[in-house]
């Protein structure tokens, strides 16, 4: 039992259940309230941009069609509309496409201060030759080119929508600007409809239009089975956000009189669940009171090992060792920290490990590079041997195999990646000179050594590759005399060797360094040289004068 109350696990779950409870009290009374502020700032938001969205749509079609009936208003034909003989051909066969072209357009007609009416189909109107006495033409006159909203006839719109329609007018003026009649467009209450019905505003939410007034233009299917009464009710409620169990956004829709109103209803929060939390306010305060004391008293007898184990760990960031164990710890701390001494054990086995196989990655990175030997420079020399012995050129042929063959004993031996400078430099002349043999004298080399260099050591193979590419890429397609010249000097800091010919130069941008030419490669060599010297020392090459400047940046190194 001793044993038990000793570990730590029962130490930390006896503390921390009695904080849990406190804590998950608080932590749901605080999701509660900010989940329900949000919640109706999310409905408030989700609303507001759902009824201006739909204002836009609705501006947006009214306008379009009051650009039609501008484009009709404003029509050679329609400045004849006093004339009843002119039979308005052209201004009807408008008037069908129009019409045709948007189902949601009832009918478009034109009518005359003297009671002229143009259209495709018969009008059921009053006219006669003074309309400005005839109450529906009134109506268009106190419209202002605006939209608005009436029965078939003009009159009071219906509670039944498919008698209602919305009109838009525009008037017909002379040059002198006298109003010669009126261009009305009658639209379907259906374009409302279809579109409002569209809107999310959850199983119970409402969108309504009210004119100026307060009227009721149109209502969502959902509202059908209002009366009078709920509609005030809800009118009255709308007008006092405090009281609201819903959440209500209304905006005017441009270049009209009307208000869409949208009316999203959130969830109530019930009288009982305000309690529960005042209920479980007053019980998590009791609780934090009685944990807090408990806390004090058990976190230090836990906490005391603990401190003194992350203090022995953060230690280690800077060096890695072994952890004495405390005596006095848990028994759960005592087997952490054998834990931890045997995890140190095996990271220094790992490190150990892991070196090893770096070191025997990188020999066999330098020696898989080193492998690469140009084949086609192999068969031309061969070739050059063959054409020399032909052409009875004996002495050039011996002296272009001895040549060839020193360069390949040294280009085979794999096992070295440093060579003396001197051998390296020797085994470049080796190259040029078969090269210059091939290549019937066509440049001149030379050496030139501004210091001491048989002390010195350079990675194997990093000269002939850089030769072997001013040769056929700048030399080679050169008409006139080239000669290449390699400088060897020093400063503090690092070995440098020039690399210098007056060819034609590479077809690549001067600043970059090119990734395959000739054999190795520049690339290929200066990789080696980043991973035997260390990637502060490469080689980099220049086009400057006519020349061809490439220049090695290397290690000094003495000894190997």
């Amino acid at each position: 039992m001793k044993k038990i109350f000793k570990k730590i696990e029962f130490k930390i779950s006896a503390c921390f259940f009695v904080i849990s409870i406190l804590i998950i009290s608080l932590m749901l009374f605080s999701w509660y309230k900010q989940s329900s502020s949000k919640l109706m700032t999310y409905e408030k938001e989700e609303t507001s941009q759902e009824v201006k969205n739909a204002s836009i749509y609705v501006a947006s079609y009214l306008e379009k069609n009051k650009n039609l009936a501008s484009l009709l208003a404003m029509s050679a034909e329609s400045q004849n509309i006093m004339d009843d003989k002119t039979d308005f051909k052209n201004l009807k066969d408008i008037i069908k496409v129009s019409e045709k072209s948007d189902e949601f357009i009832k009918k478009i007609f034109l009518v005359s201060e003297n009671g002229n009416i143009i259209s495709n189909e018969k009008v059921n109107l009053e006219t006669n030759k003074d309309m400005k006495n005839i109450s529906w033409y009134k109506k268009l006159i106190n419209s202002n080119n605006m939209a608005f909203a009436s029965k078939a006839d003009f009159s009071k719109i219906s509670s039944d929508s498919s008698k209602n329609i919305i009109s838009i007018s525009k008037e017909i003026k002379d040059k002198n600007n006298k109003r010669l009649g009126f261009v009305v467009i009658n639209l379907s209450y259906k374009f409302l409809e279809d579109f409002l019905s569209t809107i999310n505003f959850g199983k119970y939410g409402y969108v309504f239009i009210l004119s100026s007034e307060e009227e009721l233009l149109f209502k969502s299917k959902n509202m059908e089975d209002f009366g009078k009464k709920d509609y005030e009710k809800l009118l009255k409620k709308r007008m006092k956000p405090e009281k609201m169990d819903f959440v209500s956004s209304n905006v005017f829709i441009p270049n009209t009189q009307w208000k869409l109103v949208g009316i999203s209803f959130s969830n109530a929060i019930s009288n009982l669940k305000k309690q529960l939390i005042e209920s479980s306010l007053i019980l998590a305060l009791i609780v934090f009171v009685l944990t807090l004391l408990v806390s004090i008293f058990v976190s230090k007898k836990i906490s005391k090992p603990i401190i003194y184990l992350i203090g022995e760990i953060k230690k280690t960031d800077k060096k890695l060792y072994k952890i004495e164990s405390l005596p006095q710890a848990s028994s759960e701390i005592q087997i952490l920290t054998k834990e931890y001494n045997n995890l140190i054990d095996r990271i220094f086995v790992l490190t150990e490990d892991i070196e090893k196989k770096e070191e025997q990655k990188r020999t066999y990175q330098v020696k898989a590079l080193q492998s690469q030997i140009n084949p086609h420079f192999l068969y031309n020399t061969l070739d050059t041997i063959l054409w020399l012995v032909e052409f009875g050129e004996n002495e050039k042929a011996i002296k272009v195999t001895k040549n060839l063959g020193m360069l390949l004993r040294n280009s085979l031996n794999i096992d070295e990646d440093f060579v003396k400078l001197d051998k390296e430099i020797e085994h470049a002349k080796n190259y040029l000179d078969i090269q210059k043999i091939r290549y019937d004298n066509k440049f001149t080399y030379e050496f030139i050594k501004k210091i001491q260099t048989s002390s010195l050591y350079v990675p194997k193979l990093i000269l002939q590759p850089i030769i072997e590419n001013a040769i056929y890429h700048g030399i080679r397609e050169k008409k006139s005399k080239s000669y290449i010249k390699i400088i060897v000097e020093k400063n503090s800091e690092y070995l440098i060797i020039k690399i210098i010919d007056n060819g034609l130069g590479p077809k690549e941008k001067k600043e970059n360094i090119p990734t395959k030419l000739g054999g190795i490669g520049m690339e290929n060599v200066n990789n080696r040289i980043k991973l035997l010297c260390g990637e502060k020392y490469n080689l980099k090459m220049q086009r400057e004068n006519g020349e061809t400047i490439v220049t090695y940046k290397l290690k000094i190194i003495k000894e190997i």
